[in-house]
């Protein structure tokens, strides 16, 4: 539980330091997904790779959907 907090204290200080505002925090990748989907945001912040999914194919998946929406990605670990 504690490396979840700190995911997420680690993603909420990104955005903080980039002046982005966070509107959500997900657990889930359907959750993700769903939001992907409807759009309506600009970046996606994760600590790695896997917190959008472990199975690569299903990352380059939603990577595909993102870019679509004009959706970036930042993922801390590749900072």
């Amino acid at each position: 539980m504690e490396q979840k907090h700190q995911q997420k204290e680690a993603c909420e200080q990104y955005a903080k330091e980039h002046g982005m505002k966070v509107e959500a925090v997900y657990n889930d990748a359907e959750a993700v997904r769903e939001r992907i989907e409807a759009g309506g945001f600009d970046a996606l912040i994760v600590t790695h790779r896997s917190r959008i999914s472990r199975n690569y194919l299903e990352y380059e998946v939603f990577k595909l959907m993102m870019k679509e929406k004009g959706i970036k990605i930042i993922n801390l670990n590749e900072l």
